[in-house]
């Protein structure tokens, strides 16, 4: 009989070999009888070929270095961030064996993650978790089914998409400092991504034929975006002192975090502009075509969208616009709420907007009788 005790489990757990690879896997009872019962159906679904998991000895750790060197490095943008999130997994998991990360576990960490981080954030953690788990199984590292995928990531509240005022755009570049300002206006004028900003090249950009050509994108589709007259002039006087449109000191181009990210960070808190991140730059570009009527199709190619389905979610009217698209039902000066009254409205112009209002909150009938309305009080200017 193959049952043992282990020092960091309370439950029974049982080994045998497969194709001559000693295989080990937990009852998960404290029962010594039920574990005698488990091992045996198991032993029994092995015999008759029936999946079910079969956990190697392999740690956690040797785990992720493969996935990181062999996969991640070579294949994924988020390499850099992969190691940042595999350093906090092994921190909690600790240098365990893969079988023993159960669903039950994976449910404890993604309590303990909310505690400090969003539910974005957690998703994203277990999302390499589990990515790491499919790379296992097609490895031949793991056997059996992902364990991780039992377990259903947080529903995730999108926020209120963002987008600056014109008012907000002065306040933000004058709180800038100067490396930053072209930095802002590119993302303003062209909707690209941080990344893509960031690392962009003086290669990839044709000052002649006024075009920006992106290379290194989210979905590694080549984009081609015409420059805007004012980006035009900005990028023409930006002295080529490295291979990167946009570098630091020691010539070379900005990371996410650092100079470039603090100096952000100080712009908006001296601006005041209250919950807003550098992504909301290209929602802004987006926001702004939408409203002067591009349609969705262009602004889902400036911005690089595999569907149009992503770019939809940019499809916002601001509130403003919003009020004066609806003005447009009562400029025939006829309501037909009121059977056999007619309202007559008064132009007015502030500020280079258009305004109507009723002359001395009335409403004046066919026949030229005053009647005066109560509820027309939010009508007053």
């Amino acid at each position: 009989m193959a049952l043992y005790k282990r020092k960091d489990s309370p439950y029974w757990w049982f080994s045998y070999k497969v194709d001559g690879i000693r295989v080990f896997q937990s009852s998960d009872t404290t029962d010594k009888d039920l574990a005698e019962k488990i091992y045996h159906v198991k032993r029994a679904q092995l015999i008759e070929g029936k999946n079910f998991p079969i956990r190697t000895k392999m740690k956690l750790s040797l785990m992720i270095d493969l996935y990181l060197n062999d996969y991640s490095k070579s294949s994924k943008k988020s390499y850099v961030n992969d190691i940042t999130i595999s350093k906090t997994i092994l921190s909690y998991f600790k240098d365990c064996l893969l079988n023993d990360i159960t669903p039950h576990k994976i449910e404890l960490y993604r309590g303990y993650r909310l505690k400090s981080v969003s539910k974005a954030r957690t998703n994203r953690e277990l999302a390499f978790l589990r990515h790491l788990f499919t790379k296992a199984i097609e490895w031949g590292k793991w056997a059996g089914e992902n364990l991780v995928k039992r377990v259903k990531p947080f529903r995730e509240e999108r926020k209120p998409e963002r987008y600056l005022s014109h008012e907000e755009r002065i306040r933000l570049f004058k709180s800038s400092v100067e490396f930053l300002k072209p930095i802002i206006l590119t993302a303003l004028k062209t909707g690209m991504r941080q990344g893509e900003i960031l690392k962009l090249k003086w290669e990839d950009v044709d000052l002649e034929r006024a075009v920006i050509f992106v290379k290194d994108t989210k979905g590694s589709k080549l984009r081609q975006l015409p420059i805007h007259a004012e980006l035009l002039f900005v990028l023409s006087n930006i002295p080529r002192k490295s291979i990167y449109v946009f570098c630091d000191a020691q010539e070379k181009s900005f990371k996410r975090n650092g100079i470039f990210r603090g100096a952000f960070e100080r712009a908006v808190k001296e601006a005041k502009i209250p919950n807003f991140t550098f992504h909301d730059l290209r929602h802004t570009f987006a926001s702004e075509l939408i409203m002067k009527g591009v349609d969705v199709k262009t602004v889902q190619e400036y911005l690089g969208h595999s569907t149009i389905a992503i770019t939809e979610r940019y499809l916002h009217v601001a509130p403003d616009q919003k009020r004066s698209s609806i003005q447009l039902l009562s400029r025939e000066g006829v309501n037909p709420c009121y059977a056999g009254v007619t309202l007559r409205f008064e132009k007015v112009i502030r500020n280079g907007r258009e305004y109507y209002k009723i002359p001395n909150n009335s409403i004046f009938s066919a026949s030229g009788r005053v009647a005066e309305l109560a509820d027309a009080q939010d009508l007053k200017s």
